[in-house]
């Protein structure tokens, strides 16, 4: 192929004689300066880029599960504590409302043990969400 301002190959035709130009060019390069070692080492890095993300990747999943399995724990023992709480509660009110029956406690003693009563009820439906919420999280980090 003749470069840039080079004359292309011709054909004439004159008479009884034919004559032709064949231009054929082989370009062996004698130093590249590199080129291919370079982006070999480039495909490489590139590589090794990928393999770190995907290690990252599946390093960040076991961490959500863990943290969603430690996060389920931690609700289902606020679950056993919110329980003990109302049974508790529950006890101190029956004392407290049996106690003004006989006239040996007060109304605002009874009053006070009955609010802690809601409070634990409340304290308890909390708790109870929290470990369905905690649930959900962990099985949405294992896919599940």
């Amino acid at each position: 192929i003749p470069g840039i301002g080079q004359q292309l190959p011709i054909l004439n035709v004159q008479g009884q004689r034919w004559s032709s130009t064949v231009l054929l060019g082989l370009s062996i390069p004698l130093y590249d300066g590199k080129v291919r070692d370079n982006a070999l080492q480039q495909a490489r890095n590139n590589a090794d880029r990928a393999e770190a993300g995907w290690q990252r990747s599946r390093l960040d999943a076991a961490r959500q599960v863990v943290i969603a399995r430690n996060a389920l724990a931690t609700s289902l023992a606020a679950c056993d504590a919110a329980q003990t709480l109302l049974s508790t509660s529950q006890t101190f009110y029956d004392a407290s409302l049996d106690a003004y029956r006989h006239g040996v406690g007060s109304l605002t003693a009874t009053v006070a043990a009955q609010t802690q009563l809601a409070e634990a009820r409340l304290a308890v439906a909390e708790a109870y969400y929290g470990a369905r919420s905690a649930a959900a999280n962990l099985a949405f980090a294992t896919g599940q």
